[in-house]
């Protein structure tokens, strides 16, 4: 007989830029993802899902994504003219185009599920998880400021006790641009440097204009500029209209709108601020953007970021089609929640663990599983190697499973269970019940204590 070939040994290693997610990391970010999922549910965003892989002239300069940044596909007889999303706002956008007859305006959606993005930099990761919510069709301020109400009502939902929304936007920072002449090469480097804000602090932020090539009279308008930042929205909007420009009032008397509107919805300076250097990295911003952080991981950046895109859907429908919205980093988020502790940690799926101690009666055993179940207890029978009750304890103990059922020829003989609360009674023999009663018990057993 031919012996069976040794496979070559290769190193169990998770390629450059990606990473597995164990089952109690799995927990907190479903549990993430659907309490984000009720808030916009609460909002009336519907539920919308696009492909992984969209056309190379779809996703190629609508974001100012270098190419570099850009996952190709390359399957059997495909010629590399498709790629991975990086986002999802650009592939709502040619849905939109691509259906816009088939729903009726002002459009209100959201998607959750993963984008990728390349490059060289192996600090960060290249496929994470992104939940959008967006309103497309809505030219008013108020669609905006329900974005900003909406990532505060997220952040209330999930138990970050203190957190900030910020709004500013990219048609005042256009204003200032071009009334002192920046040119287009040198605005996208001021931009990154207002990137910088949450990694580097604000004066060192001021520090690195001087590495824009501006002018003096440049640097003077742009520092000043940065000096209209104050706690209140009211008093940026003062020093934004005592400081800035003509052609910045348009852009000023949107921000003001938002301001009203969220004085109005009830979302005052503590959770939403206006600060002049949010301008997010994505050319498609056309106007008012926002960006979410958390004052304990602020070393993770924005959990939360968006803003209004009126020129994106255009580029393919070709009409104007306003546009607003708000995207979730869940795996910042998840990381962030961890830090914080604001998700209690779970191992198992399982709220009761059968014993599997005594061969005659797996019958048994198989029974008050499915009876659980049919319950609705989640419940896991053992079926490991570990043949010896303190074996199976320990397994439990693992995987925090809180409820162990016990179960041998004794109890078989005077029809009876004994359940074991690992919570509330790790040093005894549990409590033994009538078989009958095992559902209803365990039901009881289950409910969270006062």
């Amino acid at each position: 007989m031919e012996k069976p070939k040794i496979a070559t040994w290769q190193e169990p290693k998770v390629a450059d830029g990606f990473r597995d997610l164990l089952p109690e990391q799995m927990f907190a970010r479903d549990a993430i993802i659907e309490c984000v999922r009720g808030v916009c549910e609460n909002y009336g965003f519907l539920p919308l899902q696009t492909p992984a892989v969209e056309r190379k002239a779809i996703m190629e300069g609508t974001a100012g994504e270098a190419r570099e940044e850009l996952f190709r596909v390359h399957a059997d007889g495909a010629t590399g003219n498709l790629q991975l999303r990086f986002d999802h706002t650009v592939p709502l956008a040619r849905l939109m185009a691509g259906n816009a007859s088939h729903f009726p305006l002002p459009f209100r959606r959201y998607q959750v599920g993963p984008v990728w993005r390349a490059g060289d930099d192996h600090r960060h990761e290249h496929e994470f998880v992104m939940f959008d919510f967006d309103t497309v069709g809505s030219a008013s301020e108020v669609a905006d400021a329900e974005i900003i109400a909406a990532m505060c009502d997220i952040l209330r939902a999930l138990g970050v006790a203190r957190f900030k929304v910020l709004y500013s936007s990219r048609a005042l920072l256009k204003s200032i641009f071009e009334s002192t002449n920046i040119p287009d090469a040198i605005q996208e480097r001021v931009i990154d440097v207002f990137n910088t804000r949450d990694a580097h602090g604000f004066e060192r932020m001021r520090t690195s204009l001087r590495s824009c090539s501006l002018s003096d009279a440049q640097l003077e308008t742009m520092r000043g500029f940065l000096d209209s930042r104050a706690p209140a929205r009211d008093e940026v909007i003062h020093r934004l209209r005592a400081q800035c420009p003509p052609a910045a009032e348009p852009a000023i008397d949107v921000i003001a709108k938002i301001s009203s509107h969220l004085d109005a919805l009830g979302y005052g300076d503590d959770v939403a601020g206006i600060d002049v250097t949010v301008a997010r990295k994505h050319s498609y911003y056309t106007g008012p953007v926002f960006e979410a952080t958390i004052p304990e991981a602020t070393a993770l950046g924005p959990v939360m970021f968006g803003g209004r895109y009126d020129a994106l859907i255009e580029r393919f429908l070709l009409r104007p089609t306003p546009a607003t919205g708000a995207s979730i980093h869940i795996d910042h988020f998840l990381k962030a929640v961890e830090h914080l502790h604001a998700i209690k940690a779970r191992k198992s799926a399982a709220s009761v663990l059968v014993a599997n101690i005594e061969p005659s009666l797996l019958s048994d055993y198989l029974a008050m599983t499915w009876e659980l179940r049919g319950a609705g207890i989640a419940t896991q029978l053992y079926v490991g190697s570990e043949h010896v009750l303190s074996g199976q304890l320990r397994y439990a103990e693992a995987y925090e499973i809180p409820l162990v059922l016990l179960f041998g020829l004794e109890n078989k003989e005077n029809g009876s269970v004994t359940v074991k609360d690992r919570n509330r009674d790790r040093d005894d023999r549990g409590i033994t019940i009538r078989r009958e009663e095992l559902a209803a018990t365990v039901q009881r057993l289950l409910l969270p204590t006062s």
